[in-house]
């Protein structure tokens, strides 16, 4: 053997010690970095957990008061009760007439987010895929109106409902509601934004109209999207306290009602200092929302589109 090949094979281990090294290295740091991510991950795990638990504890501590007889809860809120009264839901729910309540509450909760998600898919897909005159001043006025305190136009909201009539009506709680500008604009306008043109040309090639481009094409488009924005919309109409006291005071929901429960239970009313109706009538208000939350929570949390173009 020369010097040539002692060299050769030399040069060759170098290089072979060297890529081992390296890859021990890579090792050792992925090796550390996978320690502090797992720590970090116990870490939120933790806090995500204590969250839970906060949120979590006050809803079974009142589930089972609500399951307790006054007097029960009154000498100690603690302990489970003695006996199930199932009967608190029953006397609260004939009593406080939660039926006419529950009506009211589902009417507005499936009405107004309904209108208020087609109003707003007209305007955003308008100002996603057309060109007019004041398009972007139209734009910058959805993006503005954000920025104003409710607040600020109740006063006016309420002369003009009670001047057209539509005060304390169903088609103005619809009405109120199908703005077609806020949050939920923004969230269209992407959307809308990001689907492609081929779709929409290839329908009107076949002669698709303008509103079967919109209604079959590009709303399927954005449907994941759109359920999730719905749901939202439920959820806020279901606890909105504040729309249905104003404007449709005669038609009692479930947020109002609850109210009047509560002053009839901690005032001098027929059922005063019992609490356990209270819990039962508070559990009946919150079950719909929660179940609907539990079913949905993939689609509200993902919040995207389905669809492509391949090529």
């Amino acid at each position: 053997m020369n010097f040539k090949d002692v060299y050769s094979n030399a040069k060759v281990s170098f290089l072979r010690w060297r890529a081992n090294r390296r890859e021990e290295k890579k090792s050792e740091v992925k090796e550390k970095w996978e320690r502090g991510h797992r720590a970090v991950l116990v870490v939120l795990c933790v806090l995500f957990a204590l969250y839970a638990l906060t949120i979590i504890y006050p809803l079974g501590w009142m589930l089972v008061n609500s399951l307790k007889t006054k007097q029960e809860f009154l000498n100690n809120p603690w302990p489970m009760p003695q006996q199930l009264m199932f009967s608190n839901y029953v006397e609260v729910f004939q009593m406080f007439d939660l039926a006419s309540m529950l009506f009211n509450s589902l009417s507005l909760s499936l009405t107004v987010p309904t209108a208020s998600l087609f109003a707003t898919a007209c305007v955003s897909y308008a100002v996603a895929k057309y060109k007019f005159p004041g398009k972007r001043v139209l734009y910058f006025i959805a993006i503005s109106i954000m920025f104003i305190p409710t607040t600020g136009s109740l006063p006016v909201m309420f002369r003009l409902m009670h001047d057209l009539h539509l005060y304390d009506t169903l088609i103005g709680m619809i009405l109120k509601g199908a703005t077609g500008f806020g949050m939920n604009f923004l969230i269209l306008y992407g959307i809308f934004s990001g689907v492609s043109d081929t779709y929409a040309e290839a329908a009107k090639i076949d002669g698709a109209s303008n509103w079967r481009v919109f209604l079959q094409i590009m709303m399927p488009q954005a449907r994941s999207t759109m359920f999730a924005v719905w749901i939202l919309g439920f959820i806020g109409n279901w606890n909105d306290y504040a729309s249905a006291y104003m404007f449709y005071p005669s038609h009692e929901t479930l947020a109002v009602g609850l109210k009047r429960v509560s002053d009839n239970i901690t005032t001098a009313g027929d059922f005063t200092l019992d609490y356990p109706k209270l819990f039962a009538a508070v559990i009946i208000t919150i079950t719909p929302v929660i179940i609907i939350f539990a079913a949905c929570q993939k689609q509200i949390i993902r919040l995207n589109m389905g669809g492509g173009i391949k090529g």
